[in-house]
């Protein structure tokens, strides 16, 4: 299986970690105008839990059918084209994984597409340098797209 299309979107440093979720808010809503079927993986449940709630209410005038899966639910039942999930559900759809995790998880090799997002502080950007190079061990060739701080979240990409 060849590698996936690999897409690192990195925040402005001065934002924080305060433009992190729209800019991901911003991707979904794209990724769900083109038909896109995405899961968003990360380590932080609250995170997710804040994501969840971005998603019904950060972009004026879209609806993003969204799910938040619970804890090991493996995606079977769920009908929405934007899973959030803590852990790999086994019956998520594999078009795009948008990862917020400190890794590359073992299932994303498995996605025709990935969209990174790393933290904004320090320790995030280190993270996400490691995820980057792992990539590249992967067979990826990732490419980096620089994002300005939250207003540049909420315009088209």
């Amino acid at each position: 299986m060849a590698a996936p299309r690999v897409d690192f979107y990195v925040t402005d440093p001065a934002a924080g970690d305060g433009a992190r979720l729209p800019l991901v808010c911003r991707l979904v809503d794209k990724a769900h105008a083109a038909g896109q079927r995405t899961l968003v993986i990360g380590d932080d449940r609250r995170e997710l839990v804040v994501l969840d709630e971005l998603l019904w209410t950060s972009i004026d005038g879209s609806f993003i059918p969204h799910e938040l899966l619970a804890e090991g639910d493996d995606g079977a039942g769920a009908e929405s084209p934007v899973l959030l999930a803590s852990h790999a559900p086994l019956a998520a759809p594999r078009v795009l994984l948008v990862n917020l995790c400190a890794q590359v998880p073992p299932i994303a090799t498995e996605f025709e597409r990935v969209i990174e997002v790393p933290a904004g502080d320090p320790a995030g950007r280190q993270l996400a340098r490691e995820r980057f190079r792992t990539w590249r061990r992967l067979g990826a060739e990732p490419a980096t797209h620089q994002v300005g701080g939250q207003a540049a979240a909420a315009r088209p990409l």
